[in-house]
């Protein structure tokens, strides 16, 4: 690349960069909170399947949707189970187990 593109690519990506950065700036989460949403959701997460085991109707249907926050659909013809969305954090575990 020559040097006037590699300067005209520069200017540009440069002020998208800045338009960027104030657009997540705008958005940012002030939480002081958040280091102890992780913790408890990471605890939540690791007693799962024995809170699941003991738990009655009405909140295994909470934990149901926390995690599947659009619900789960059973598919008749492949006689399987299936979910549009899983919570994120949720979704990160089996990544998690596999590094």
């Amino acid at each position: 690349m020559n040097t006037e593109t590699y300067a005209k690519f520069n200017t540009k990506s440069t002020e998208e960069k800045r338009q960027i950065q104030r657009a997540m700036e705008s958005c940012k989460v002030d939480s002081s909170n958040i280091d102890e949403y992780v913790k408890f959701a990471f605890s939540f997460a690791s007693k799962l399947s024995s809170t699941w085991s003991s738990s009655s109707i009405p909140v295994k249907e909470k934990i149901q949707k926390i995690i599947f926050p659009e619900g789960i659909f059973y598919n008749h013809q492949n006689e399987a189970f299936r979910t549009i969305k899983v919570n994120r954090v949720f979704e990160l575990i089996p990544r998690l187990n596999s590094v």
